[in-house]
């Protein structure tokens, strides 16, 4: 059988691209053979909060960046919430945070926790809280167990 130098290329560039298309996100990010990588946050386009909220529902965002095949034990994504955005969530999870831009509100039977742009939060597993913000708030998340939705 004889195949040309051209059919080889065209098939490895479909094989590329359909590659490409199967490891697609809607975010921008740069994967490695061993698994580690980059992603540029600021490509990365929150959906609404899976979880029904009441009235925060339209006001709350998240995407996760990380895959449990990808990562199984850590989790990771973005949150954007908008002014006026408050509920009352329990973490079943670890979870810290790091506030890209504006301010978020902690606020428990312990107190309260005001992070700005630059700050990062911890809330640890079995806390209950209410999230808010007085006005805008977008960080990103990190969460021990990965499958952190399901705890």
């Amino acid at each position: 059988m004889n195949i040309s130098e051209e059919l080889i290329k065209e098939i490895v560039a479909k094989v590329c691209a359909n590659m490409k298309e199967e490891d697609a996100v809607p975010f921008e990010r740069n994967v490695l053979s061993n698994g580690m990588m980059s992603i540029k946050t600021a490509t990365v386009e929150c959906e609404p909060f899976p979880f029904e909220i009441g009235d925060a529902q339209d006001k709350t965002f998240a995407t996760d960046v990380l895959s449990l095949e990808e990562s199984p034990r850590l989790g990771a994504g973005v949150m954007e919430m908008k002014a006026g955005a408050e509920f009352p969530w329990t973490l079943n999870y670890d979870e810290v945070e790091y506030i890209i831009d504006g301010t978020i509100v902690l606020k428990s039977e312990a107190g309260n926790v005001t992070a700005h742009a630059g700050d990062m939060t911890y809330i640890p597993k079995g806390t209950s809280i209410h999230f808010s913000t007085p006005d805008y708030v977008r960080f990103i998340y990190v969460t021990y167990p990965a499958d952190w939705a399901n705890q």
